[in-house]
């Protein structure tokens, strides 16, 4: 998301260490925060119900970020965020995001070019599907 530097200077304030396995956010809370993965990994999964399998929709590195819809709409999370590995994240609530943002555009930039990414990679996922049957 910006330069490790950057991320370093925002643990001291915002920093959360979770262990391995150790669960960040369930699906369906509504925790309003912005989350930017530091050190480890990060996974997003979703339960289904029909098969009984969680499955996972996106590993999280550093400097990638999570819980964005949450933060900024205030809906409940869709998926489960899951230290994969030992890790630390920053957690800015709704304020400290918008802040950030206004401090340093080119994150606001990120956000937004990776969002556009994500729709992308859904609809591909989507259209893929229908046509599969």
């Amino acid at each position: 998301m910006t330069d490790a530097g950057a991320l370093e200077g925002l643990v001291d304030r915002y920093g959360e260490t979770y262990r391995h396995n150790e669960i960040i956010f369930h699906e369906g809370e509504n925790t309003p925060a912005l989350f930017i993965v530091v050190r480890g990994q990060i996974d997003l999964s979703v339960y289904v119900a029909r098969s009984g399998l969680r499955h996972t929709l996106r590993q999280l590195r550093p400097g990638d970020f999570f819980g964005e819809s949450s933060c900024f709409s205030g809906v409940a999370h869709s998926a489960t965020a899951i230290a994969e590995t030992d890790a630390t994240v920053i957690r800015l609530n709704r304020d400290a995001a918008l802040a950030l943002m206004r401090q340093q555009p080119e994150i606001a930039l990120r956000i937004i070019q990776t969002l556009g990414d994500r729709v992308r990679l859904t609809t591909d996922t989507l259209t893929r599907a229908l046509a599969s049957g």
